[in-house]
Order: structure tokens, then sequence, then C-alpha cells
């Protein structure tokens, strides 16, 4: 419920946006993956972008993905993250199709892992949530597909830091733990997008 809110703000702000210029300074970004592997894995993402500057830009995305392997009797695990993000271009906005960026965002992730069936009946898993905050740095290059869409990749670093909960079963008893951590991980993807 919450995700499809806040895509109907960014679709709101994106249209408004369209109707208040022509200056071509708005870019409506997203991707649909879905890989049907003994499971299934699946990746939706959906983000706005505005050109501010000659060579800056803010944008959001809003990504859900996961892995449904209950048809195999294995678990659940789906992952949710909001990215607000800043970008400098190499190139000035009118070759911003074709230029490569580096970026600086805040990557807020929540994200629940619910087991399958095949678990001990003494020792199993009941659920685990993570709620984590992971700032870092990227480089990425747009490739111009035709005048209006080009297709935008990106890989770099950030640092993860969140808090998980876990609640399972020990030799039959019932134990909820918590631990804090803070880890290096990666961010890479790619997105289809259009500029207006």
């Amino acid at each position: 419920m919450k995700t499809a809110f806040i895509c109907i703000i960014i679709l709101s702000i994106t249209f408004y946006a369209r109707s208040q210029s022509n200056d071509q300074n708005n870019i409506v970004k997203g991707r649909i993956i879905i890989l049907p592997l003994g499971g299934l894995m699946y990746s939706v993402g959906i983000g706005y972008e505005r050109l501010i500057r000659n060579h800056f830009s803010l944008q959001v995305l809003i990504n859900r993905s996961g892995i449904d392997m209950s048809s195999t009797d294995g678990a659940n695990e789906v992952y949710n993250n909001v990215i607000p993000e800043l970008k400098y271009y190499f190139n000035t906005r009118e070759v911003v199709a074709k230029s490569y960026y580096i970026s600086s965002f805040l990557e807020i992730q929540q994200n629940s892992i619910t087991p399958g069936g095949e678990q001990s009946t003494d020792n199993y898993l009941i659920s685990s949530k993570q709620k984590q905050a992971s700032p870092g740095l990227l480089l990425g290059k747009n490739f111009q597909l035709s005048r209006k869409l080009h297709l935008e990749t990106y890989m770099g670093a950030k640092y993860r830091m969140g808090n998980e909960k876990t609640e399972q079963v020990i030799n039959s008893t019932q134990a909820s733990f918590s631990r804090r951590y803070e880890m290096f991980g990666m961010r890479a993807g790619f997105n289809l997008a259009y500029r207006f």
C-alpha cells in the first residue's frame, strides 16, 4: 500500500512537471525483471529525475525486489528500497542521454524473510526483518537509444548500517534476537529512462 502511494506521488509530480515546462529537464525511469528459475525472482523499480543545473540532477528511485521460492517449499524474501540521489554529469544537459556520471545516494531499505516449510521441527526460523540506511557513491553511464530514450547503467559502493530482528525456535523454545550491523556492500543495476 505504501509503495503504491509513493508511486502515485512520483507519477503526479512527473505529470505536473511536464505540464509546467517543455524544457526537457524531466526524466522518468524504471525496470521490470521477472525470472522464473525454480521459484520467482523479480525486480521492479520506478523513479523520477530532474535536471537542476547544467551538470547536476536530483533523483528518487523506488525499488521492490524479491525471491519467492514458496512453490518449491522454500523461503520468500522481499526487499523495498527508497533511494534519493544527487548526480553530477560529466557532459552538459544537452547530452545527458549518453554521458558518464557520478552520484551520491542514500539507500533506505527494509526487507523481510519468511521461511519455507523444509525446516527441522526443533530448530527453525519464524521470521527475519531488517532495516538499513546505506550511503554510497556510484559511477554510471547512459547509452542513448533514441532521441528521448536512454539506458542508464551504474555500479558503486555503499556502507550498510542496519538493524536485524529475528524470531526463531531453538531446541523447541521460541526466541527473539536483535543485532546491529555495519558492512560494505555494492549497488549496481540499470534502468530504462525517458526524457521529456
